[in-house]
């Protein structure tokens, strides 16, 4: 890993900091062994990031609708739809709810492979020579915009918020760098950004000290309801399970969370994950017979797994479905916890 830091910031940060703020991801690893970290000015994050409208959920429209998404949910499980057609009609009513906002509020860092582009103007307009590798840009002056702002609002000292606010920006970019080195490419859809952003924020979470989670609270509470979606894994799963989930989730291997410990994930999917093609992969076959063991033990249970969801295990789905339907349960608890 290199580090690069601008001549206007190096009385201000330096690589220690930088080193000290990335050790607290449980992603370090891999971030000092193959991504670099240019620490510049919002002139050369929104260059290589430009700002741009993107589309994020509305929080008020979400609310007004999540009494009737799930009463539709619960009479299209009934009529027996299949599971790609339940997503597709959910979503469709979701993307009534998608509104455009400005970005570049929240751009205080970025994730990219860095380009021959990129390099050649790196070089000319900003003098910043950086190889042709993936890369984190940080903000600085963001950084220390929002540091000020958190101080004066929580009374404490600007060394202090300026700290954390680095270490939120830094880590919560190792996630996205971890995930694109896996070989998942970030998409602008609203299941992925609700999946994506939501492990990275709870990777930012668990990187500050408990003394200084206030300040992580603070900082993210007028992100985009995608963002806040990380409160679902700080009340539903352990650190260690946390990494493997976003381990599964970078390599896009959706079916191994049928299994224990993860199998417990269903409870959170307003259609019960456990859908997931197990019929339609030999080596997950075996699943039926668990299914069985967990329904049976309530008759009113056991007769729902026959009529209702073994009928649907036969409705092949995508990966990508499936992660479409686990984010549809990560919204619909988040919308009960923020």
């Amino acid at each position: 890993m290199d580090i690069i830091i601008m001549d206007r910031f190096k009385n201000k940060v330096n690589r220690h900091m930088i080193f000290e703020s990335v050790s607290f991801s449980p992603f370090a690893s891999l971030v000092m062994e193959k991504v670099n970290i240019v620490v510049a000015d919002k002139e050369v994050v929104d260059f290589i990031c430009p700002p741009e409208k993107k589309k994020f959920l509305d929080p008020e429209c979400i609310f007004g609708l999540r009494k009737r998404i799930s009463e539709h949910l619960k009479r299209e499980i009934m009529l027996r739809r299949s599971l790609r057609e339940i997503s597709e009609r959910v979503w469709r009513n979701l993307k009534g709810c998608e509104r455009e906002i400005w970005t570049i509020s929240i751009a205080r860092g970025c994730y990219k492979r860095v380009n021959s582009n990129d390099q050649y103007k790196l070089r000319e307009e900003f003098d910043i020579d950086i190889p042709k590798e993936p890369s984190i840009f940080v903000a600085f002056d963001r950084v220390e915009d929002s540091a000020d702002y958190i101080a004066k609002q929580l009374g404490i000292a600007f060394s202090r918020a300026l700290e954390n606010v680095l270490t939120i920006t830094l880590v919560h970019e190792t996630f996205h760098a971890f995930t694109d080195l896996n070989g998942r490419q970030y998409a602008e859809e609203t299941w992925f950004k609700i999946i994506e952003e939501s492990l990275a924020n709870y990777t930012a979470y668990l990187a500050i000290r408990d003394d200084d989670k206030f300040i992580f609270l603070f900082d993210v509470q007028k992100q985009p309801i995608e963002y806040r979606c990380w409160v679902v894994w700080r009340n539903i799963v352990l650190p260690p399970v946390f990494l493997l989930i976003s381990t599964l989730w970078a390599k896009n291997i959706p079916e191994y969370l049928l299994i224990p410990p993860f199998n417990w994930l269903s409870l959170i999917s307003p259609v019960s994950i456990l859908f997931y093609q197990a019929m339609h992969y030999p080596r997950h076959a075996w699943l039926l017979k668990g299914l069985h063991r967990i329904y049976r033990w309530n008759p009113v249970t056991y007769e729902f797994f026959h009529d209702i969801i073994e009928p649907m295990l036969h409705d092949i789905i995508s990966p990508d479905e499936y992660w479409r339907l686990l984010a549809l349960g990560i919204l619909s608890l988040a919308l009960l916890l923020i």
